[in-house]
């Protein structure tokens, strides 16, 4: 929640030719099919001479011809000496598609600071309008644009932080994007002369921003006064597809302030159970202890049912009770906002503070879950949610428990829980779900929540659990690489009958076992098929696979029951565990697969150093692992061995082993990149560079050698030059020395010891100073002194064109001589010229970083070819 002080001046400066449009924006809603109603707010002068609209011509935006409106009400704001207007109207468009619907209405008011003779400006806003069948939201394709609570008209003081918002609030639960954008005129035409308000003084502490997700409008700090328009664009989001947008021109009076603003002290962000009752206490203070008027503004207080109260306690200091009694109607994915605004009651001038409240009224979970075990299946329950309203439910599942509970305002099931959504139920009176694609032995646990049409979902059940314990088909026990090679590896697979094959009791035998493995593309092809034997008990149960390659991918398997022939019964695939290696400086990186249907509780990570033997290194719980502290170059041989359970199979431990991978470390670690700084120094033509130590500054490298420093002579170049290499990491300033410039930009990169160099830090640009600075007076009278007109100073000069014109504007003298050394005498008579003033023209080319820049110089010297003295 933010929380900023705006100011509200009572007294305002009457413009004697002011017009009349202030602010304004154009609001719709969805009728029936194609049919919209839309409403225009104007905000206009009241002063004297202000001109009126009676009517309007509004633009559809589908090739229709303008509609001309007429006004339906007015509401005076005498303290703003502005009037509110309201224009309706219906149209019906004839099919999809994208409309902008606008007016453009004669003038602005007059004197607005960041447009030149905004009486002469046209007022336009604009609404975008989007019908789109292929919507498959809940919400459909039909929009209803935001509708806009707080109004446009606001006042603001001299380097005091503006706050503004327009509490917008969608009515179809549409994610909302704010931006500020330009005011327009006629018929949306740019306005030549438009500024943003805080470009007008060129001040950089004067700094206006929105925030693009709360809509919270920020003007730190204004610093001229007078009247200034902006205007904020609203677009909204439906799954990601733009439905629309309400663009609002906004006005903003800024004055001197020498009262100070109240301030609230305890408003706060809240969540809330639909249901239950929301009770705020608001309290303000006053520095200056005046009283205050507290109000409030936003959804909640102006919805037809069960809305929002506000009510004023004390005026001094003041206090407030806002109470909401929520219903599952008020659920929103969106938060609702309330202003709440206090109004001090000083005179003359009257400041007031807004405190923006954002509430999130969320959806109670499905209560009283439960999950039971159903032969090969588990069969979910819970009761129907409290609000009828949801959509469906949707159901999250894991293998064992997370303990997840739902903290404060986290609804849903996030992502860190490690649950997936397995399955959407689209009927909100539909309360149970058949799970049938679990495995044997295994614990699976369950979230629900209730979802709605915008896409809120409600707090997560409690988590409730089921295993699959019945053993009716075989049980993959071990998936175990017992050799690795590309062409000599072997597996182990073994496994349990299926003791409980309620088939079996219709066959008598023979009965065999198929074991095959599972391709990349899905496919699968039989490995092994067992001796036939019409007692499963006399049946072997293990099958080592031999000759095949377990270096370079992980196996998987399934294996099948057979009786006379036929599939009677197929277990759960299972993987080998897959390692994988990333050498790095001085460490491995280790990864592995997991792809078992048993839960794998712990991992023991073996490993060689050269021809040594295998030592356990570490136990994890990971499938991650990094073993640091080696040395590079030197060969070090790794394997993993998972270990197991079926949560039905408690005191039965799975044990299984990865391939065997070797590798060695490298220094492929690129060194930090350091910070750099260059001091330009015009007058010994040189530029200092200077950096940290890249050893002593970051703890990512300790090896760093050498930099290289890089350049490039003009701006915007890419610095593909080295200068120079500084060799020691401690030595960390360069001195760069050029011929008759010190423009250019640098960058440097630290090098380490194997060659890896670091990203280019950050690029400085220095530019030259240019100087051309001529005499007002020279004597050429042959005394050796002061004799030729010359340079006082030339530095960084590359060209230059000097002429000298007497009185009658005569040429007397050129040259394109930098030095120019004129001795006074006409350039085609050979004659001293008389004394006096002359008018002379320097155009000369100065060195830059961005190359050469023509410039020059008017003036007047006088020639005195007499005494010098």
């Amino acid at each position: 929640m933010k929380h900023f002080i705006t100011i509200l001046l009572v007294v305002l400066v009457q413009q004697v030719f002011a017009t009349h449009n202030k602010a304004g924006e154009i609001v719709y809603r969805h009728l029936n099919g194609l049919s919209y109603e839309i409403t225009i707010r104007t905000y206009t002068s009241t002063e004297p001479g202000a001109a009126d609209s009676p009517t309007l011509d509004v633009i559809w935006g589908d090739g229709s011809a303008p509609q001309t409106i007429g006004r339906e009400s007015i509401t005076f704001f005498p303290e703003l000496s502005a009037k509110l207007n309201i224009y309706k109207a219906v149209h019906t468009f004839t099919g999809p598609g994208v409309f902008i619907i606008s007016f453009s209405d004669r003038f602005r008011n007059a004197n607005v600071v960041n447009m030149d003779r905004s009486v002469n400006v046209a007022f336009y806003t604009e609404s975008k309008l989007v019908i789109n069948p292929f919507i498959t939201s809940p919400v459909g394709g039909n929009n209803n644009s935001v509708q806009l609570l707080y109004p446009p008209l606001d006042q603001a003081c001299i380097n005091e932080i503006y706050y503004h918002n327009p509490l917008a609030y969608d009515p179809d639960g549409d994610s909302l994007v704010f931006s500020l954008i330009p005011s327009r005129g006629l018929n949306g035409e740019q306005i030549p002369s438009y500024v943003f308000p805080d470009r007008v003084t060129g001040d950089p502490d004067d700094v206006m921003t929105i925030d693009s997700q709360t809509g919270d409008l920020i003007w730190n700090k204004p610093k001229k006064p007078g009247e200034y328009n902006v205007a904020i664009k609203i677009e909204e989001y439906r799954d990601g597809i733009l439905m629309g947008h309400v663009v609002r021109d906004m006005q903003i009076n800024v004055r001197g302030c020498s009262n100070q603003a109240p301030e609230f002290t305890n408003v706060k962000d809240t969540c809330i159970v639909a249901g239950s009752v929301l009770n705020l206490t608001v309290n303000a203070i006053d520095p200056d202890s005046n009283n205050l008027i507290l109000k409030a503004f936003g959804y909640p207080l102006e919805k037809d049912q069960n809305k929002a109260t506000f009510n004023q306690i004390s005026t001094k200091p003041a206090l407030g009770n806002f109470q909401w009694a929520t219903t599952c109607d008020d659920i929103r994915k969106q938060r609702h906002q309330v202003l709440f605004r206090a109004d001090d009651q000083a005179v003359p001038e009257r400041l007031i503070a807004l405190a923006t409240y954002n509430i999130t009224v969320i959806a109670p979970p499905p209560n009283n879950p439960t999950a039971t075990s159903s032969n090969e299946n588990i069969q979910l329950r819970w009761e129907p949610s409290d609000c009828s309203n949801g959509l469906g439910y949707y159901v999250y599942r894991r293998i064992d428990s997370s303990g997840f509970i739902p903290d404060f305002c986290e609804t849903g099931v996030p992502e860190y829980t490690e649950y997936e959504r397995i399955a959407t139920i689209e009927d909100v009176n539909d309360t149970a779900l058949l799970d049938v694609s679990v495995n044997f032995g295994n614990k699976y646990c369950y979230l629900v929540t209730t979802y709605f049409a915008d896409g809120a979902e409600s707090y997560a059940s409690t988590e409730f659990c089921g295993i699959r314990s019945r053993l009716d088909v075989p049980v993959i026990t071990k998936t175990s690489v017992g050799k690795t090679d590309t062409s000599t590896g072997q597996d182990t697979i073994t496994w349990l009958p299926p003791l409980q094959l309620d088939t079996l009791i219709g066959y008598m035998g023979p009965y065999q076992y198929q074991v095959s493995v599972i391709e990349s593309d899905g496919s699968s092809n039989i490995v092994f098929t067992s001796p036939s034997n019409n007692s499963l008990s006399e049946l072997n149960t293990s099958f080592v696979r031999a000759n095949i390659n377990t270096e370079d991918n992980a196996n998987t398997y399934k294996i099948a029951v057979l009786n006379n022939n036929n599939v009677v019964g197929t277990s759960d695939k299972a993987s080998t565990h897959y390692l994988s290696t990333q050498p790095t400086d001085n460490a491995v990186l280790l990864a592995w697969t997991d792809n078992t249907p048993w839960q794998t509780d712990s991992f023991f990570v073996y490993r060689k150093i050269e021809a040594g033997n295998y030592s356990l290194l570490d136990i994890t719980t990971d499938s991650l692992y990094t073993d640091i502290g080696l040395t590079n170059g030197t060969n070090y041989c790794y394997y993993v061995v998972g270990k197991g359970r079926y949560e039905s199979l408690p005191n039965q431990a799975i044990w299984n082993n990865s391939q065997e991978v070797c590798v060695k470390p490298i220094d492929n670690i690129i060194p930090c990149t350091v910070g750099l700084s260059v001091d330009g120094n015009c007058e010994l033509e040189q530029n200092l560079l200077s950096w940290d130590d890249a050893n002593l500054s970051c703890a990512q490298t300790n090896d760093v050698l050498s930099y290289n420093i890089y350049f490039a002579p003009q701006q915007g170049q890419p610095l593909s030059i080295i200068i120079g290499t500084v060799t020691g990491s401690s030595n960390t300033s360069f001195i760069h020395t050029q011929q008759n410039t010190v423009a250019g930009c640098y960058g440097i990169t630290s090098v380490d010891s194997v060659g890896n160099q670091s990203a280019l830090s950050n690029i400085v640009c220095i530019d030259n100073c240019p100087e051309y600075k001529l005499p007002n007076v020279f004597t050429p009278n042959g005394d050796g002194v002061n004799d030729t007109f010359k340079p006082i100073s030339s530095k960084f000069i590359e060209s230059a064109t000097f002429t000298v014109f007497n009185r009658w504007g005569d040429i007397v003298f050129t040259t394109k001589d930098l030095s120019i050394g004129w001795d006074g005498k006409h350039q085609q008579t050979g004659n001293l010229v008389a004394d006096g003033v002359y008018q002379y023209i320097a155009e000369f080319n100065k060195l830059t970083i961005n190359g050469l820049v023509p410039d020059k110089i008017n003036g007047y010297l006088t020639v005195k070819s007499g005494d010098s003295k």
